[in-house]
């Protein structure tokens, strides 16, 4: 199921977003706290919206649908985010946004590159 989960949302790993931000974390943990937010709700179009032209390309809403149905189809269904905590790696901000699932916990990485775009996956 982890293994599954992994591979799927690693193929999913470089989503950048077209609004880029401050360089405060604050700012950095309420956007990928948002993201979390527009997938639990099943708002993949509000998602898709935050993408730049790159990432609009490589990953339509109905590509993201999918990608977030297959998760919860083997984790269950969404029920809350549990945490939240940030690191800081080179030039990279890391905010994990832990997810916990009917049958499991699963973490959601967003990554801000020192240009401030953001990409994501979970582990």
């Amino acid at each position: 199921l982890v293994l599954v989960v992994i591979i799927l949302f690693t193929l999913l790993c470089s989503w950048s977003f077209s609004d880029p931000i401050k360089e405060d974390s604050p700012e950095k943990t309420k956007r990928a706290n948002m993201l979390v937010d527009c997938l639990s709700v099943g708002n993949y179009s509000d998602s898709v919206k935050l993408f730049d032209n790159t990432m609009k390309e490589v990953l339509s809403e109905d590509k993201l649908e999918s990608a977030w149905k297959s998760i919860v189809s083997q984790a269950g269904s969404f029920k809350e985010k549990s945490a939240v905590r940030k690191e800081e790696s080179g030039t990279y901000t890391i905010v994990y946004v832990t997810c916990k699932f009917e049958y499991t916990l699963l973490d959601v990485k967003v990554v801000f590159d020192k240009d401030n775009n953001k990409h994501f996956r979970y582990r």
